[in-house]
């Protein structure tokens, strides 16, 4: 009996890995089980002093008592120092050590647990990684007494599952945040990123390629597909994601490569194709990103570094097109003729812009900007 109990619970928990709903059910389960009224899984971050994460399960008071101790009680809890000492999975009773006349004197007993139905409690170190320690308690009221015999064998039994589904769970949570991270990075870029399947299918792209493919100007989205829009250019982009997909597949050295595709006749991309390291899940043939494809758009960076310059320097729209145009290396009397203004007016306008930024010629303008963060 007690090895199927044990079973069910760790099945509970193994399911619920990833997944905090499933936590909070799995948690409501084993407070069900030992006739107790919660059962509280805590990450305590050490540094702080606090709580870095709190999964729970049970009755309809859970949540009033799980905010008043993340900000009161868990910071003075007893409890937590004398588990944090015992081994991990290891269960320890509060009978253990402390009495009645320990109780009847403790402010966290009187005022919080034993009002909130949690005077008795049993409970485990589940990890420690010296930056945090998730803990596992399990508590319920006075009338219900301490845990003992069946009881303990019981947790003793299912509780080291119970931390190893607490493990996972933690480096599951500890990697989206990771990625959700790298995901912000990606956006920031004014470089357009795509990940591409070996068909060139595009899987995951940033907000940089999807402005890109919405002008369809030189490269496009084809039923899904990362395509440019000359076809002698598409079959070298082609090209060239094949090859980074065989050598992520580790049967070519080569791995990849680069092509410029004009969008006007001012105005180039500068495509760059790189292998992606492949799971062995890739290399049995999954639909998954096998090369990286990385777009250098001129329009894009014309709109991000004129922005950043009105935003830096108080440059006007047009100081700062202007700005960005003698950086590219123009000269006055292009920029002239390429906005139908009249020489006059660029000159005024490049004063305006080497006093606001306090340069004297073009080639510290165009340094100035080749340093500015990307926007």
């Amino acid at each position: 009996m007690r090895e199927s109990s044990a079973l069910r619970l760790a099945n509970l928990f193994y399911n619920a890995v990833g997944d905090p709903a499933g936590w909070s059910a799995a948690l409501t389960e084993l407070s069900r089980e030992f006739d107790a009224s919660v059962a509280h899984l805590i990450w305590w971050n050490k540094q702080r002093n606090g709580v870095q994460t709190s999964l729970i399960g049970g009755g309809y008071r859970v949540k009033a008592g799980e905010e008043l101790y993340i900000d009161r009680y868990g910071a003075i809890d007893p409890r937590r120092k004398r588990v944090a000492e015992s081994p991990v999975c290891a269960v320890w009773t509060c009978n253990q050590d402390f009495d009645e006349k320990f109780v009847s004197n403790s402010e966290i007993y009187q005022d919080f647990l034993i009002p909130f139905a949690a005077r008795h409690c049993a409970m485990s170190k589940l990890a420690d990684d010296g930056e945090a320690a998730s803990t596992l308690a399990i508590l319920r009221g006075q009338d219900c007494g301490s845990f003992e015999g069946d009881e303990l064998a019981l947790l003793s039994a299912v509780i080291p599952h119970i931390g190893n589904a607490a493990r996972l769970h933690s480096r599951l949570a500890a990697a989206a945040v990771a990625q959700e991270r790298l995901r912000a990075v990606i956006d920031h870029l004014q470089w357009s990123v795509f990940l591409v399947d070996d068909k060139g299918r595009i899987l995951e792209c940033n907000h940089a390629a999807v402005e890109l493919l919405a002008r369809s100007a030189g490269l496009r989205a084809v039923q899904g597909i990362l395509a440019a829009t000359d076809m002698d250019q598409d079959r070298r982009l082609k090209d060239l994601i094949a090859s980074a997909t065989q050598a992520a597949l580790g049967h070519a050295l080569k791995t990849g490569g680069a092509l410029t595709i004009r969008q006007t006749a001012e105005l180039s991309m500068f495509v760059t194709v790189c292998p992606l390291g492949a799971t062995p899940a890739e290399r049995l043939g999954s639909s998954a990103a096998t090369a990286i494809v990385f777009v250098r758009d001129q329009h894009q960076e014309e709109k991000g570094s004129a922005q950043l310059l009105v935003e830096l320097f108080g440059l006007t729209r047009a100081e700062a097109r202007l700005a960005s145009d003698l950086a590219d290396g123009l000269s006055l009397e292009q920029i002239a003729e390429r906005y139908q203004i009249t020489k006059n007016t660029v000159r005024a306008q490049a004063r305006a812009v080497f006093a606001k930024t306090q340069v004297s010629r073009q080639a510290e303008l165009m340094r100035l900007i080749l340093r500015l963060p990307p926007q």
